[in-house]
C-alpha cells in the first residue's frame, strides 16, 4: 500500500510512504470492511482529501497486481472515502474505533 498525505492547500506534500507490514495491512483491511459503500455515486467534497492511498492487490496468482486508488477525508468520528473501483464508489466509515484505527495506521510514523 502506498500512502500520500496532502497539505491543507490541497497539494501532495511529497511525503510518500509504503505500508508493507502484514499486521498494519490487516488493521486497514478490517477498517475498510466496515465501510458502507454506495456504488455508482458521484460525490463532490468541499475540501481536498487528507490522504491519497493506493492499494496493490493481487487478485489471482501469477497475475499482476491491480491498483485501487482511494481519496480519504477524516471528519471527526467519521471517514469519507472515494474509490476508483466501480463496485465501491463513495463510502462512509462511521465506526469511531475503526476510523481511529484507519487514521492512525495511515498516518503512522508522522
Amino acid at each position: 500500500m502506498d500512502v500520500q498525505k496532502t497539505s491543507e492547500e490541497g497539494q501532495n506534500n511529497g511525503e510518500e510512504k509504503i505500508i508493507a507490514s502484514n499486521e498494519r495491512l490487516k488493521k486497514i483491511q478490517q477498517a475498510f470492511g466496515k465501510v458502507k459503500w454506495s456504488p455508482n455515486t458521484k460525490a463532490e467534497m468541499a475540501r481536498k482529501e487528507d490522504i491519497v492511498a493506493t492499494f496493490f492487490i493481487q487478485e489471482e496468482k501469477k497475475m499482476p497486481e491491480r491498483l485501487y486508488h482511494y481519496r480519504i477525508w477524516f471528519e471527526g468520528e467519521t471517514a469519507t472515502i472515494i474509490s476508483d473501483n466501480e463496485n465501491e464508489g463513495y463510502g462512509r466509515l462511521t465506526d469511531k474505533v475503526q476510523v481511529d484505527v484507519l487514521e492512525s495506521e495511515l498516518l503512522a510514523g508522522e
